[in-house]
């Protein structure tokens, strides 16, 4: 009997010893373990009617070892960005709303321009990823179509036409004379554009969207068929519209950019984007054949001149 007794006592104490030092340990822990919000969180900075629903849903699948977040712009006063390992923007507008804010985390920014945001810097904190279409690309692009082009036309703004050295630099290595037209619109565009193509074999698009947008788009399309001229460029929305081809970077490309610059440092700079977006009944419209090598939706390290 006193065996007994002795045993259960022995028991107990054990029990309350166990729940003493648990009582000490467990706020050690508690504190020693980073908070989710802290290490495991991106933030996406994107306008809510953003378009890129897909490129999303990418980084979900691609990195679901983060949580991810998507905020407006608009409302990131009321955020606390220091919550996020990394905010990704989406945009120009979007990383100047980081930008604007006295703290954040390290940012990757993406869907930039060069042609429109050249001056853009990066700061320490930052890798900047450009998403244009590299302008070599768009030509070779532009000559695997239409093999007999000897003469490029831009229409451009007169603001943005200082920026045109890279073009003409790209269009010289492919063997190809450039027309530049300014249009600032006051004159009429289509007389602007009719006095271009008459010295051009097609129209290479520049992301300017003073001229190319959604209120221009039709009259430069329609003028350009008229004369059985084509549109490169700039973009797969334009292409969808009605332009011939152009090269861009799907979400995929740029889901890896951003998984490289999150796992190690990563320069700014051109996402390398090879893949290709061609209207085809554009292209049977004016009898234009579409190469094999063309139409597999990418340009090979040959075409693109690499």
């Amino acid at each position: 009997m006193t065996s007994a007794i002795h045993r259960t006592q022995q028991k107990l104490y054990h029990s309350i010893v166990i729940l003493f030092l648990y009582g000490l340990l467990a706020p050690c822990t508690q504190a020693e373990t980073p908070t989710p919000t802290a290490t495991n969180s991106i933030a996406i900075v994107a306008p809510p009617n953003t378009t890129r629903k897909n490129l999303l849903t990418l980084l979900q699948q691609e990195m679901n070892n983060y949580q991810w977040k998507v905020l407006d712009p608009q409302q990131l006063g009321q955020q606390n960005l220091e919550n996020y390992r990394y905010v990704v923007t989406l945009g120009h507008k979007s990383l100047n709303a980081v930008r604007s804010q006295p703290h954040h985390p390290p940012v990757i920014a993406t869907y930039l321009s060069q042609m429109t945001t050249p001056e853009l810097q990066p700061k320490p904190d930052e890798t900047l990823l450009y998403t244009s279409a590299d302008w070599q690309k768009q030509l070779t692009l532009a000559l695997q179509l239409l093999p007999q082009a000897k003469t490029v036309g831009v229409l451009i703004s007169p603001a943005l036409h200082q920026r045109l050295a890279p073009l003409l630099q790209a269009a010289a290595q492919q063997g190809l004379q450039v027309q530049i037209a300014e249009w600032d619109g006051r004159d009429s565009l289509p007389k602007t554009l009719n006095e271009l193509l008459k010295q051009a074999d097609f129209i290479l698009a520049v992301e300017d969207a003073t001229i190319f947008n959604s209120s221009t788009i039709k009259t430069i399309l329609l003028t350009s068929y008229r004369r059985n001229k084509v549109i490169i460029g700039p973009n797969p929305a334009y292409v969808k519209a009605g332009s011939l081809a152009s090269v861009y970077c799907d979400d995929k490309t740029v889901v890896h950019a951003i998984k490289m610059a999150i796992e190690a440092p990563t320069p700014s700079g051109n996402i390398l984007c090879d893949n290709i977006r061609i209207n085809e009944q554009v292209a049977r419209s004016l009898l234009i054949t579409i190469p094999q090598s063309l139409q597999q939706g990418r340009l090979t390290a040959n075409e693109d001149g690499q």
